[in-house]
């Protein structure tokens, strides 16, 4: 790992490793947003899902994802080491009999089954990059895909985010340093995440398509989601709770805000596929 990406997942010298939504695992539940529909009807498609196909989520969390895809018919294993985002996994998906639920990391997880389709929603980037690729190659199948998909919160550039920046650099500029351009931040970072996937040697990708939606919060809905952020999560507990409720009075006073949100999609194929694949694709074009 380069020193770059090293010091991008340390804080306070604590590594994030996505263990922090558990504190905050019922906010998380409730108000982070899903999934746009395309994304998840293009996972399907591209993806060839159907009641025939097993599929292994890494990250599970919530069941966000999971809930989406399981129209398809797909029976699914979740790997998730956070007990209490499991319990909300189970209360939201313990009803589908095509569900099983693994309360490990994706490092302790082992089995003899492969599978059609490995997908991480907004969980990828807190695996250990040493041997992931590598490890999911391994439990695919010839032909199989692995689906990386993650949500990127983006601002909208209007006063009552002028104000939420101004409490930022009030509480938090140790975490959260002035940035003149912070969308162009966000796109940059997916942008990077993108790279690194086309520069493992164990995947090729063969699908990228970003979306983008927009969800409003109200005044008290919006602190609960950024209380799910893994940096505010690791702030100081009275200043994170003191910058939360200045966050709340700026939003009840402007009635809400709007959050843009950045959904990226990346489909790939193993590495070892690509001749079958090229030969796949040369015959439907004859």
């Amino acid at each position: 790992m380069s020193d770059n990406k090293k010091k991008a997942m340390m804080f306070r010298d604590q590594r994030l490793d996505g263990t922090e939504f558990e504190r905050f695992a019922d906010d998380y539940g409730n108000v982070r947003p899903g999934y746009p529909t395309e994304a998840t009807e293009d996972i399907v498609r591209k993806c060839g899902m159907s009641a025939e196909s097993h599929v292994l989520e890494i990250g599970m969390g919530t069941g966000i994802a999971t809930a989406a895809l399981l129209r398809s018919g797909a029976s699914f294993v979740g790997i998730e080491p956070g007990e209490n985002l499991l319990r909300i996994a189970r209360n939201k998906l313990g009803s589908q009999s095509r569900v099983e639920f693994c309360g490990q990391t994706f490092e302790e997880f082992q089995t003899d089954q492969v599978f059609d389709v490995v997908l991480s929603a907004t969980a990828f980037h807190w695996l250990k990059e040493s041997d992931k690729y590598q490890r999911v190659a391994q439990l695919l199948r010839p032909g199989g895909k692995l689906v990386v998909m993650w949500n990127s919160f983006c601002r909208n550039n209007d006063p009552v985010d002028t104000e939420i920046e101004t409490a930022y650099q009030k509480f938090l500029p140790d975490i959260y340093p002035l940035e003149t351009d912070i969308n162009g931040m966000v796109l940059k970072k997916a942008n990077g995440k993108v790279r690194e996937i086309i520069d493992s040697q164990f995947f090729f990708l063969t699908f990228l398509r970003k979306y983008f939606s927009h969800h409003v919060y109200s005044f008290d809905r919006y602190p609960a989601l950024l209380r799910t952020y893994p940096k505010i999560i690791q702030a100081d507990d009275r200043v994170r709770e003191d910058f939360l409720r200045e966050i709340s009075g700026i939003v009840e006073r402007h009635k809400r805000v709007v959050v843009p949100v950045l959904t990226t999609l990346c489909i790939c194929r193993r590495s070892e596929d690509f001749s079958s694949f090229v030969h796949a694709d040369i015959s439907q074009s004859e």
